[in-house]
């Protein structure tokens, strides 16, 4: 099971979401600000909740969903947003999080959460332990 949870948050794919949520909230979205930096950070954000969430609680189609319905929850509702943002600002420093349904376009991505979690990559395993 640990092998397996490895695997999916080492997976290349997830890898490159993690990559790209970094280079985007730290670099883009500063350079470049919008719908299409802001959606980014939605759709790669997508990509690697599951695998993170399910290091913890090791469902992974729990993990799956539990983000869904918490990204759908923060992104139409006041209340799920504030959370969000104070949550955030916890982790990282002042954080703001806004409701905005236009952002639930990003839920595709989970697919790709879920496909990457059955295609596992055999030399994953190693990435996450380095």
């Amino acid at each position: 099971m640990r092998n397996s949870a490895l695997a999916w948050t080492g997976h290349p794919l997830t890898v490159i979401a993690v990559v790209i949520l970094l280079l985007n909230d730290h670099l883009f979205k500063s350079l470049w600000p919008g719908p299409v930096t802001g959606k980014l950070s939605d759709v790669a954000g997508l990509i690697v909740a599951p695998p993170l969430l399910n290091l913890l609680i090791r469902r992974p189609c729990a993990s799956i969903l539990l983000t869904g319905a918490v990204f759908t929850l923060v992104k139409t509702t006041t209340v799920g947003a504030a959370l969000a943002s104070q949550a955030w600002t916890l982790v990282w420093g002042p954080s703001r999080v806004l409701a905005d349904p236009v952002d639930l376009v990003a839920l595709p991505a989970l697919y790709v959460a879920w496909w990457t979690w059955r295609h596992p990559d055999v030399r994953a395993v190693r990435r996450p332990r380095a």
